[in-house]
């Protein structure tokens, strides 16, 4: 509806000014701006929710925290195993290691020998001959001296 300087007035069936004074009005007002906050909300939580990028980059955030204490926690129950109550080696830790060793010694010089050609493998057969009593002297020096320790 228009009056007669031609702005509009509303509709034919809205209350009269007087009206929206009234505390039903009021509090009819506040419920609108209630569900207004309610409504903003709701899309904000579905935008979040859309948001694959963000929520992606949260679950690796998440998962490398969990997985790096993870593997502390089992990093230090391996330290509190490997080493006695004086940060020492214990014996079954060095033992390991020392198997470790020769077996990689072991797999790196039987490499060399069987990719070698057969005028060259004796030469490297005397060679890992050699270094496996030099390794294995070492170890059991090694060994020795842990004994003399504990």
């Amino acid at each position: 509806m228009t009056n007669q300087d031609g702005k509009h007035t509303g509709s034919p069936d809205a209350p009269p000014n007087d009206a929206l004074d009234t505390p039903e009005a009021a509090q009819l007002q506040a419920d609108i701006e209630r569900t207004r906050e309610d409504l903003a909300e709701t899309v904000d939580l579905l935008a979040a929710k859309l948001d694959v990028r963000s929520r992606v980059r949260e679950q690796v955030g998440s998962t490398v925290a969990t997985t790096r204490t993870a593997a502390v926690s089992r990093l230090r129950t391996f330290q509190t195993r490997a080493t006695g109550l004086d940060g020492r080696p214990t014996r079954a830790t060095i033992s390991t290691a020392g198997g470790v060793v020769a077996a990689a010694a072991a797999v790196v010089l039987v490499r060399l020998w069987l990719g070698s050609s057969s005028h060259q493998r004796a030469r490297r057969h005397r060679a890992v001959r050699r270094e496996l009593r030099r390794t294995v002297r070492q170890a059991q020096r090694q060994a020795r001296r842990q004994k003399r320790r504990h």
